[in-house]
């Protein structure tokens, strides 16, 4: 596709199925040179991302890249978030990276989200049932599960999403990042 402003080279895929070409991360390599690699495609497995994650190479989903482009003509989004981010958060499109994998959260779903973000990101960063419930006036523990869901639907197990999410009985929920780690991109 091209190359970042900050100087990473833009691959686009169309098909998953190219991720298991043999090859394809050395031909990568030798037409960036020494320069940071951005792959643009369809959400690849996880065992998939992981592979190209531990080669140093950004994945990013397509509709990510079309959201942020299409609401601000922005093409930063090609460019990974700081290597300290362990979560960040695309307003716009509704989707956060967490572990360098996109996650899509339907509208309905996305205020609680991120209002579990925005708690964890405040020196009190335990959000209650009735904090959660105000978006929606559905139960908290179906908000979460359903957030957990789709955590699930992306490729990571159970555990990782209750480890994401953590309940605290007979108090709430709390995100499990440290605050320093997350990212807000509006």
């Amino acid at each position: 596709m091209g190359e970042t402003e900050a100087g990473r080279l833009v691959f686009l895929i169309f098909q998953t199925s190219v991720l298991k070409l043999e090859g394809l991360l050395p031909i990568m390599r030798r037409l960036s040179g020494s320069g940071s690699v951005t792959l643009v495609a369809p959400r690849p497995k996880a065992e998939s991302a992981a592979y190209l994650i531990d080669a140093g190479v950004h994945v990013i989903g397509f509709e990510t890249v079309f959201a942020a482009h299409c609401a601000s003509r922005d093409n930063a989004v090609l460019d990974p978030p700081s290597e300290e981010a362990e979560l960040v958060v695309h307003v716009q499109s509704g989707a956060v990276e967490w572990r360098n994998c996109l996650i899509s959260f339907p509208h309905q779903l996305f205020p609680s989200l991120r209002r579990l973000v925005d708690k964890a990101l405040s020196r009190d960063t335990l959000a209650s049932k009735a904090y959660l419930e105000d978006t929606t006036g559905r139960a908290a523990s179906d908000l979460v599960r359903e957030m957990r869901d789709k955590i699930v639907a992306s490729g990571f197990s159970q555990a990782d999403a209750k480890d994401l999410i953590k309940t605290v009985h007979g108090r709430g929920y709390r995100l499990q990042i440290d605050p320093l780690r997350i990212r807000i991109i509006e």
